[in-house]
């Protein structure tokens, strides 16, 4: 290879850009063959710098991930939902329990669909009082599901009730204390379950 070739190929590649002598060298040492184009060693230098932008930027997301969860614990250690020990464990405190049982029983942690019906559907409740937080999500989740108060604890709508909140209500033991109703005629009640 002809010293001015040499020249003209390291020249090209380098251009009006900066490049990392490393990297040029690298490509230089590794295209020593003769037919090895300007265009081949500029596609080699191209893609170990779109790499390097790629690790730089994956990076910086993980470090401002973590900016943001050490920003989101301090805050609620201040709110006194967490503590953590000396052993750099974080636990729950009594008052992080008791939020985290109000959260759950949110009905927009639930994912229902609302489904219009051709059918009026009465839904009606008599749940104990043991089962306060219970009635208050389903009272929730009835206004989510676009259900109008009627009377106490009886709730009217042209909504199909979603198998999903069946199966939430089974698994809060208070299914046994609820009655759903599907008006079939205008005078006539059908019992759902």
């Amino acid at each position: 290879m002809a010293k001015g070739s040499i020249l003209l190929k390291i020249l090209t590649v380098i251009g009006d850009r900066t490049i990392d002598l490393c990297d040029m060298v690298d490509i230089y040492l590794s295209t020593t063959v003769p037919r090895v184009s300007i265009r081949k060693m500029e596609n080699m230098l191209y893609e170990r710098q779109s790499q390097r932008e790629k690790e730089r930027f994956k990076r910086e997301d993980q470090i401002e991930s973590r900016r943001r969860l050490k920003i989101y614990i301090s805050k609620l250690k201040g709110d006194g939902l967490i503590e953590q020990t000396r052993e750099n464990k974080i636990l729950l405190t009594s008052k992080g329990l008791e939020k985290l049982q109000r959260i759950k029983f949110r009905p927009c942690n639930q994912e229902f669909e609302i489904e219009k019906s051709s059918r009026i559907i009465i839904f009606s409740f008599d749940i104990p009082e043991k089962y306060r937080k219970q009635r208050n999500w389903l009272r929730e989740v009835l206004k989510f599901l676009n259900f109008e108060l009627v009377h106490q604890s009886t709730w009217v709508g042209k909504i199909r009730i979603p198998e999903e909140l069946l199966e939430k209500l089974e698994e809060m033991r208070i299914l046994k204390y609820i009655k759903i109703f599907e008006v079939t005629k205008i005078g006539t009640l059908k019992e759902l379950n």
